[in-house]
């Protein structure tokens, strides 16, 4: 699945609820990272990283939370790196 992508997100959580089972948990754990100077960065490079680190996490956290809500529960974690509390030189996103 690209997390990049709403309507794969969308059918992962669809098949899902398609088996019947509650959804207790989902972690969003995917993360991308290209090494170079802000300046030197091109915006497909911008766009690559920021689509997997942000819009991939809000993409499966609304469809987690579709089901969630439905349920009257459940718990999202989204894991991050050790990156985004800390900058390191090379790392422009």
């Amino acid at each position: 699945m690209d997390v990049r992508d709403e309507v794969q997100v969308a059918e992962a959580f669809k098949y899902v609820r398609s088996t019947g089972l509650n959804l207790h948990a989902v972690a969003a754990c995917a993360g991308a990272a290209k090494t170079s100077a802000v300046h030197e960065q091109s915006e497909e490079d911008w766009d690559f990283i920021v689509n997997i680190n942000l819009k991939g996490v809000w993409l499966t956290a609304k469809s987690a939370m579709t089901i969630f809500l439905k349920q009257g529960k459940g718990a999202f974690v989204a894991v991050g790196s050790d990156a985004s509390v800390r900058g390191t030189s090379g790392y422009a996103a």
